[in-house]
């Protein structure tokens, strides 16, 4: 890719003070990963831990995790990436995000991991992360 220093000035904004960069750069990085070609290059910069990092932060706003977990939406479309996003720091953050009052984020939480099960080798990764419950407690609301 011609402007891979871009993107990963792009990651580099996600760890901003300040939460209207981080929302610009988590948007930006959100479009580029919808695209197919880009996908492995957003994974490559760090997309993953940067964002891992950020879903970590109590005080991020619902408009940056939203931008945020639709990244891994976007990325977790690529069955390599699924396995990478389904990691034992990032799954917990998924499945707390299904907790949250905004419906946007919940919905690309959901997003995120409706994709991860569709690799088999994923699935028991999840249940040890406690899905199942998670799921069962959301799905009981409706």
């Amino acid at each position: 890719m011609q402007f891979q220093g871009c993107i990963n000035l792009t990651v580099n904004l996600l760890q901003s003070e300040s939460s209207s960069a981080c929302e610009a750069a988590a948007g930006l990085l959100r479009s580029i990963s919808s695209v197919n070609v880009y996908r492995d290059v957003v994974a490559e910069s760090g997309a993953i831990e940067e964002i891992t990092g950020l879903l970590s932060q109590p005080s991020l706003t619902p408009e940056v995790m939203e931008q945020s977990l639709c990244i891994l939406w976007n990325l977790s479309v690529d069955e390599k990436l699924r396995v990478k996003i389904a990691n034992p720091d990032v799954l917990p953050l998924l499945i707390k995000s299904l907790e949250d009052e905004d419906l946007r984020v919940k919905e690309a939480a959901g997003g995120v991991l409706a994709n991860l099960t569709l690799t088999h080798s994923n699935h028991k990764i999840m249940v040890e992360a406690g899905i199942v419950p998670k799921l069962v407690s959301v799905l009981s609301l409706f």
